[in-house]
């Protein structure tokens, strides 16, 4: 597995998207990351992360990533659902990354 470039966060999952298109395809995938344990889903369309308590509570230490450690614009739609809007570098397999956790971050009133 590829070393961490954003290392001021204690987790981070990999997922992978396929792209049978041209290079800078722009992609926009919904994720939804739940704060309890499960088993992760994953489709061109919407993916669903199971992550525990590992995050803020208002999911404000959430950051998406290309493989590079680029960060990915997303928004938060409500309770854990972000819009992500993927490009693609490569037709084929491009990697990307979720990091929660993030050290010393505190949401407000703590």
């Amino acid at each position: 597995m590829k070393e961490w470039v954003i290392t001021d966060y204690e987790y981070r999952r990999w997922f992978t998207l396929y792209n049978n298109s041209l290079k800078d395809f722009e992609h926009e995938l919904v994720i939804h990351i739940v704060r309890e344990e499960g088993v992760a889903t994953s489709d061109f369309i919407e993916s669903t992360l199971y992550i525990g308590d590992r995050c803020m509570e208002d999911y404000s230490d959430i950051l998406f990533t290309k493989e590079d450690g680029t960060p990915l614009k997303h928004e938060l739609h409500g309770e854990g659902y972000f819009t992500v809007k993927f490009i693609f570098d490569k037709e084929g397999e491009n990697k990307f990354y979720v990091y929660y956790g993030k050290i010393n971050q505190y949401s407000e009133g703590e």
